[in-house]
């Protein structure tokens, strides 16, 4: 890396570090989606804990209805390649937490979509799945590209993305320009994770997302055209929180064999390019054979963004 390289970017930590302790996240897009929850605004951000890395947020969702999703998204005020979050749940079958990434808006006022958005998610779920032969919760996650979604689809199955006659997702193999209703792109189905994520005694689950936009005038990813994205999961070993940054010895305690590739042809990239980037929850329905709640305890803390930020 070359010293003018060197310097910007840390003049970019910098000023993240700045957005940080002034102020909160940016609630623009969240405050959209999150017109649909009422009173129920399941985020609480934090950054006066110096072991938290950037930021915080603290996840706390009851949902009573059978048939609604109460989900959310925050995302910060800068755009960002790169992104690191720790992902801490506690207590079982409550929903998903993860990471947004590519986030970006339909402009076009002339299209059906006008205003929508369209984001990759990493989740992670802490959940017993009897389809699968679990007799005890087991920590599972996904990662999916989702289109056309606006703050009705919020609550509804899949985004949206479902087509209630046939029971089925509305998918998509790639990027579909034509289209402007709600459609999911699946890059990782449903995958269960080793068991040792999870600390019984505590009954908690956590995990490091990892999130990397392949550039190559940053990195040698000449495997992956530019604009792709690479997710992989990490033991909490192998990340140093407060230090903001992996360990050296971080692919010691690697969760994910490879990493799934999200193609930028496929998300209708070309080049990289900065973007959106932000924590996501969803809270569960409460399940139709009990009257007590779906509830869901987490905590997400950003805690690397490798490349420099751009300021909104």
């Amino acid at each position: 890396m070359k010293m003018t390289k060197k310097l910007l970017v840390a003049a970019a930590c910098s000023a993240f570090a700045f957005v940080f302790t002034s102020c909160l996240p940016d609630l623009s897009l969240s405050d959209l989606f999150q017109t649909k929850f009422g009173d129920k605004k399941i985020f609480t951000y934090s950054d006066n804990d110096k072991e938290d890395g950037l930021g915080k947020w603290t996840i706390k969702g009851t949902n009573e209805s059978e048939t609604e999703y109460i989900r959310g998204m925050q995302f910060l005020q800068t755009k960002h390649s790169d992104m690191a979050g720790v992902v801490e749940i506690t207590g079982s079958d409550g929903g998903v937490v993860g990471i947004a990434f590519n986030v970006s808006q339909n402009t076009d006022k002339t299209l059906d979509n006008y205003k929508t958005y369209n984001f990759c998610l990493a989740g992670v779920r802490y959940y017993k799945n009897t389809l699968n032969g679990d007799t005890k919760p087991q920590p599972y996650f996904y990662v999916s590209y989702y289109a056309n979604i606006s703050a009705e689809n919020m609550t509804g199955n899949n985004f949206g993305a479902y087509n209630s006659e046939t029971d089925k997702y509305i998918t998509k193999t790639a990027y579909d320009p034509e289209c402007y209703t709600p459609y999911e792109i699946e890059f990782q189905t449903y995958k269960k994770l080793d068991y040792s994520l999870i600390d019984s005694e505590n009954d908690t689950m956590t995990v490091v997302i990892d999130v990397k936009e392949v550039n190559k005038k940053n990195d040698a990813d000449g495997a992956y055209a530019d604009g792709s994205y690479l997710v992989n999961l990490y033991k909490i070993d192998a990340y140093n929180v407060k230090g903001m940054k992996f360990n050296s010895n971080k692919d010691e305690y690697l969760v994910t064999s490879s990493p799934v590739v999200l193609e930028a042809s496929k998300l209708g990239k070309d080049t990289a390019a900065q973007a959106k980037v932000g924590v996501y929850a969803n809270v569960y329905p409460k399940p139709k054979t009990t009257d007590t709640p779906t509830t869901l305890d987490a905590v997400v803390r950003i805690a690397d963004l490798t490349n420099s930020a751009i300021a909104e």
